[in-house]
């Protein structure tokens, strides 16, 4: 059984500074009256994208987290997201003492459904204490430390809704009748090659 994977350590920056999204939304940069609002978006448009909840099934800019495990789940081990570029494995032997995996008996594998641990034949799979948690993986996860490793398309589809938000600051348009916002179908173009597979 696996456990919901939790955040240990947030990203270092954002995704945006208020400085790109002034420039998208054509503010001055001297007006700051809505600076608060904005810093808000970015934050909204982050949480829409980014992370175990996010639409996207992937971390953006580097982030560590943890999944547990009640076993070793046979040959291989399925993380949570696709580029993981770090990998320590715990574990909690019979007697609930902490033990590492070597890094030697595991190899890390980028598959269409994300990242995969394969345990080599060397591996035995030690026994372990009975709690949800026996097996517990941290990973860095994420496409690099800055804002300017994430794909663009993935920034411009923020941007766009962050600026649709923007201008719409309710969930329905008043008009000739009343209608829910839309998703950009821009947006969803933008954002189609980097969901993860199977989400």
């Amino acid at each position: 059984m696996r456990l919901v994977p939790r955040r240990l350590t947030a990203p270092a920056v954002r995704i945006l500074e208020l400085e790109d999204v002034k420039l998208h939304l054509r503010i001055e940069p001297d007006r700051t009256e809505e600076d608060s609002l904005l810093q808000a978006l970015i934050l909204a448009a982050e949480s829409h994208l980014d992370g175990y909840s996010g639409i996207l099934g992937r971390c953006m800019i580097n982030q560590q987290w943890r999944v547990d495990h009640d076993d070793w789940e046979g040959c291989v081990f399925r993380l949570p997201f696709p580029d993981v570029s770090e990998v320590a494995v715990v574990y909690s032997d019979a007697d609930n003492v902490e033990q590492v995996v070597d890094p030697t008996f595991y190899e890390r594998l980028e598959t269409p459904c994300g990242t995969v641990l394969r345990w080599t034949d060397a591996f035995s799979g030690p026994s372990l204490y009975d709690r949800g948690d026996a097996v517990r993986v941290t990973m860095t996860a994420g496409y690099g430390p800055a804002a300017s490793d994430v794909p663009d398309g993935i920034i411009h589809a923020a941007k766009l809704l962050i600026g649709g938000w923007y201008e719409n600051r309710e969930e329905s348009v008043i008009g000739a009748a009343v209608s829910q916002l839309p998703v950009s179908l821009a947006v969803k173009s933008l954002l189609m090659p980097f969901r993860r597979v199977g989400l």
